[in-house]
């Protein structure tokens, strides 16, 4: 096998963003493409791809991280495909750290069989879309009542898995410092399948958490 790789990225020095990207591009040669004990076939594909890593902090806030490739079975064994994966989130905060809006997106393939290799044929493409509001209401100088909901909308390539979400959490926060903060927390979620019939199902958390955040400790529990 062998790749050509190129690739360039930027900063800007007020810390408030940065993006990288990357270019790639290979032949590879499988003498068993399929993954099976006997009746072997052989198979050549190219490769091109594609990786980025974006980011920008501020009042529209954003990071995008993707590695995406193209590849094309020569010999025709399987359909081209587009593997790899892509996370992507995009805030707008319409109240500094009172009101926002966030809008997420998550692509990538599964298998299809879990009992039988990964290979095209059983996986499959599957994207995560979710978006929703958060609020911030103070109760006092270190009481916070958070609110949050989202919208989410699951796309499975082949199975019958696709589904909307609808859920909402509520939150009491004490901000015990700058950095460490406790908080009460409860969640509800509404799951309904699309290409099931009246399959649907509630679920519901609570629970307590604590989070620490200084220059050279990071912990949530």
């Amino acid at each position: 096998t062998g790749a050509l790789c190129l690739g360039a990225a930027a900063t800007g020095h007020a810390q408030t963003s940065g993006l990288a990207f990357g270019l790639s591009a290979g032949m590879g040669h499988s003498d068993n493409i399929t993954r099976v004990p006997e009746d072997e076939i052989d198979e050549s594909f190219a490769t091109a791809g594609f990786q980025h890593n974006a980011s920008q902090q501020g009042r529209l806030s954003y990071s995008a991280l993707g590695d995406l490739s193209y590849v094309d079975y020569l010999d025709d064994t399987f359909d081209s495909e587009v593997v790899g994966g892509f996370d992507g989130t995009l805030t707008y905060a319409f109240i500094p750290d009172r009101f926002t809006w966030t809008v997420e997106d998550t692509f990538g393939q599964q298998q299809i069989n879990l009992f039988r290799p990964s290979t095209p044929d059983n996986r499959e493409n599957v994207n995560f879309l979710s978006t929703g509001p958060d609020f911030s209401l103070p109760l006092s100088t270190r009481n916070f009542l958070d609110i949050g909901g989202r919208y989410s909308d699951a796309r499975y390539e082949d199975s019958d898995l696709d589904n909307e979400r609808l859920g909402g959490t509520l939150a009491l926060r004490r901000q015990l410092s700058s950095s460490n903060l406790i908080a009460l927390s409860g969640q509800a979620d509404r799951i309904e399948y699309n290409d099931a019939a009246g399959t649907e199902y509630d679920v519901r958390s609570a629970f307590v958490r604590y989070a620490l955040d200084t220059a050279r400790t990071a912990l949530s529990a």
